[in-house]
């Protein structure tokens, strides 16, 4: 229907040459294609852009750092862990 409108061809007329004579990428292809853009986009902006900080933070939290645990006794139960982290903030008076 669009590519009719956009083309200015008959109701009547065929879809594929129609298609052919546009041009025109699949939807899939041209929205991967814009979300490249926008990241390359995003990536040229500075370190301490906001839209740079909340997208380390959100990626921080999908992709947790495989790492930050190792220093941490293998042998402690996450319960554990748990109650040392709170002990250590404003929990501690109790």
């Amino acid at each position: 229907m669009a590519l009719r409108k956009i083309l200015g061809t008959f109701y009547t007329a065929p879809i594929l040459p129609s298609k052919v004579e546009a041009a025109l990428l699949p939807p899939a292809i041209r929205l991967n294609s814009t979300l490249r853009q926008y990241t390359f986009r995003i990536y040229k902006l500075p370190f301490n852009h906001p839209l740079k900080e909340a997208l380390r933070a959100i990626k921080a939290q999908l992709y947790p750092d495989p790492y930050s645990n190792l220093d941490s006794d293998a042998s402690e139960t996450s319960e554990q862990r748990l109650r040392s982290k709170l002990l250590k903030g404003p929990l501690r008076q109790l």
